[in-house]
């Protein structure tokens, strides 16, 4: 099978010809039909917080069909479609993230466990279906760790394909969202899915300081996180998504005489899986698309990402 590999940190991503894997007893072998591509794809190629074993196949956001099942696995039929939650427990107990300790999804085969498969609605398309793996299952989980109230004043630095999804969520719980970003085709579109306001990072720090209950930070830089404290409202809620190396340069005296909440938020469980490709079924939530491509393209697709020149996800189809 193609797919395509890190063989070496910090270099381009090569495109292989790999074996097919075979589904151990409780696994199933997944046709890959598209797999978006995330920042934690850039983290894994560069060796930056993520180092598995090396060559690996990244790619973390699929959606395919079922080739095969293991012998072991009940429930399941050849030919059905699905989404892998991505944390799994493997049979001796540790911890495994498909397409990041594991092979992924960068490649026309993968396999899963059976017990972390959740069918994809008939009415969503899989290139949409495969960005609840990750973008869509963070959102919904970020979203319940800052538990919005109607009328709460949101801000979301970053909109990107996550913070597109938690305009729309946002939105619909009926808070007040301003997206804040450098790129102005994605503000563009943050106002079509819902956004009352939109700003550039310097005019929301300049005009909007201590005015919003909720701030999620999709970035994770040190300017972005002091940015979040800016807007913040004293007694109100920082959501980190955003993933860096980069320290955080509040002071613990601010945080306390603040009285400011700062959580953490990743991914989420397979129910708020199973919950956004429900929403996505309905209408409610749906992934803002850069463009699709093919796995040949992969690696610049990864280095454009980083650029931030993108609006919106990039999803390889096979």
């Amino acid at each position: 099978m193609k797919a395509a590999t890190v063989r070496r940190v910090g270099a381009p991503l090569e495109l292989s010809t790999l074996q097919r894997p075979v589904p151990g007893p409780t696994e199933v072998l997944v046709r890959t039909i598209a797999c978006g591509i995330c920042r934690t794809d850039l983290h894994v190629r560069e060796g930056t917080a993520y180092q598995p074993s090396l060559p690996h196949v990244p790619g973390h956001e699929p959606a395919g069909v079922i080739e095969a099942l293991g012998s072991g696995v009940t429930g399941w039929k050849v030919g059905e479609r699905v989404v892998p939650h991505l944390f799994e427990y493997a049979d001796d107990g540790h911890l495994e993230v498909l397409g990041v300790t594991r092979d992924g999804a960068f490649a026309e085969y993968f396999v899963a466990r059976a017990e972390n498969l959740v069918r994809i609605p008939s009415n969503v398309s899989p290139i949409h279906a495969g960005l609840a793996a990750c973008a869509g299952v963070t959102a919904v989980h970020a979203i319940n760790r800052g538990d919005i109230s109607k009328g709460d004043r949101v801000a979301i630095i970053g909109a990107g394909g996550i913070g597109a999804l938690l305009i729309q969520l946002s939105r619909d719980i009926g808070a007040l969202v301003t997206a804040i970003d450098l790129n102005r085709e994605a503000l563009m579109a943050a106002h079509n899915e819902g956004a009352a306001e939109t700003a550039t990072p310097e005019s929301a720090k300049e005009t909007k300081a201590k005015s919003f209950d909720r701030v999620f930070d999709l970035v994770g830089s040190s300017d972005t996180s002091q940015l979040a404290c800016d807007l913040v409202r004293d007694k109100g809620r920082i959501i980190i998504i955003g993933e860096s190396d980069e320290f955080l340069r509040t002071t613990s005296t601010v945080i306390a005489q603040r009285e400011l909440e700062i959580v953490g938020s990743r991914n989420g469980s397979k129910e708020e899986l199973a919950e956004a490709l429900r929403l996505m079924s309905e209408g409610s939530l749906l992934p803002r698309i850069d463009r699709t491509i093919s796995l040949a393209e992969s690696d610049p697709a990864l280095d454009e990402m980083a650029s931030g020149n993108t609006n919106g996800r990039i999803v390889i189809v096979f």
